[in-house]
């Protein structure tokens, strides 16, 4: 499990994202290395949606079951897709040097 869930202090709010990374997790992943094509960025993007949870539990807890599958996968490609862009600009300013 993610450090960073055992690092939150709320209990509910600890039961209820590791219970989004242990039901969801897998799934989480898969979107984000069908984008990323990198098992180490994709474990990276995994975590910063389990960071954007935290960050926002309220609004994941409270969202119905369709609502909060829906809110996962646009979190993770939203994710993904920053983290690409990033790596893709690192490495166009590192050719470019």
């Amino acid at each position: 499990m993610l450090s960073i869930i055992l690092a939150i202090n709320d209990e509910d709010d600890r039961n209820f994202v590791e219970n989004i990374y242990h039901q969801y997790g897998k799934k989480i992943y898969k979107i984000a290395f069908n984008i990323l094509k990198k098992e180490a960025d994709a474990e990276d993007c995994l975590q910063d949606v389990i960071k954007i949870i935290i960050d926002d539990v309220d609004r994941f807890r409270s969202a119905s079951h369709e609502y909060l599958i829906n809110l996962l996968v646009k979190c993770t490609r939203n994710a993904a897709i920053n983290q690409y862009n990033r790596e893709k600009r690192r490495y166009t300013v590192e050719i470019s040097m």
